[in-house]
């Protein structure tokens, strides 16, 4: 299980963020999964599905900052510290930008209570995946 937190310039936060069951696309043997039959077959061969469940105070905060998870997940997928630059690496970056992972959305009340509302439909931030570093 991992956590996110992503804050606004002030230090507010903004959205938090449980995921769990990533299969990643960069193998401890040093290769990379490079097309969506072989991560499909090391999905099932792992038994996990990539799942996050994210939330928020504010709906809209979910569609200011969805861009940047959905960001953050792809460099997950690929270990973080990729370099998509690296020809060894190459077609793994172009599928962590196809993978499409589940998710859920809660807006927090104020009363502490959770509403689960629909998760947008919104494009991935372009930030660079090497900016993800862990």
């Amino acid at each position: 299980m991992q956590s996110v937190v992503i804050s606004n310039a002030s230090g507010n936060l903004k959205l938090l963020a449980a995921v769990d069951g990533v299969t990643r696309l960069t193998l401890r043997s040093g290769g990379a999964i490079g097309d969506m039959a072989e991560y499909r077959q090391a999905v099932d061969n792992s038994g996990l599905e990539s799942t996050v469940i994210a939330f928020v105070h504010d709906e809209a905060d979910l569609k200011n900052y969805l861009p940047l998870l959905k960001r953050w997940m792809q460099a997950n997928l690929l270990g973080f510290n990729a370099d998509c630059t690296k020809p060894e690496l190459a077609q793994a970056c172009k599928l962590a930008e196809q993978i499409v992972v589940s998710t859920t959305a809660y807006v927090i009340s104020d009363d502490g209570s959770l509403r689960r509302v629909n998760v947008p439909d919104v494009k991935v931030a372009a930030v660079p995946l090497s900016a993800f570093v862990q």
